[in-house]
């Protein structure tokens, strides 16, 4: 199931507009047109991000630092992280603090609905660490693949000289190649 979001920088909102933007005579800017780059480039630090409009996930998104790359890192490059997160229609952030409150209970009174609704015990400090740590290095392997086969695309060819068969079969060979107009003879 693909999940609204929605970014705001400045008075402008990124996202995937909806003909009941205009309705509501709100104008939404296609998220797939703008690229954090550009955003960087015009001294944009920091942006809202919302994901889920239903469960309301609202974040804050600081760009703290932006340095040279280094050419010998293949990137992305995982940087760590904490915590697991919440599951999809949890109920946003007040659904998610009673999620939590009742699977880390075996007495609570919505324990055994909330086990049977997730499908396993929840453990909120463990999101899988070296899973994530192993999806962004295969993501690194495959955008470094894509960028040295770009790379190639990008020298020049080599162009060899028009050698004709003529010179190589003799005439009826040029003959035989005119008629099939490969011959630059």
């Amino acid at each position: 199931m693909v999940q609204c979001f929605q970014f705001t920088v400045g008075e402008r909102d990124y996202g995937e507009p909806s003909p009941e933007d205009a309705a509501w005579g709100h104008k939404v800017y296609h998220a797939e047109n703008m690229r954090l780059e550009t955003l960087v480039g015009r001294g944009v630090a920091d942006s809202e991000y919302t994901y889920d409009f239903g469960d309301n996930w609202q974040h804050r998104v600081v760009i703290e630092h932006v340095g040279v790359a280094d050419p010998v890192v293949d990137y992305p490059l995982y940087q760590g992280g904490e915590r697991t997160a919440p599951p999809e229609d949890v109920g946003g952030p007040p659904g998610f603090v009673d999620f939590v409150e009742a699977m880390g209970n075996s007495r609570h009174p919505a324990h055994n609905d909330m086990i049977r609704w997730y499908g396993r015990p929840f453990n909120p400090r463990d999101f899988g660490e070296s899973a994530v740590a192993a999806t962004v290095r295969e993501i690194a392997a495959k955008r470094k693949v894509a960028m040295l086969a770009f790379e190639r695309t990008q020298q020049p060819r080599l162009v060899l000289p028009h050698t004709c068969l003529s010179d190589i079969l003799g005439p009826d060979a040029c003959e035989m190649n005119v008629a099939a107009n490969t011959c630059r003879h």
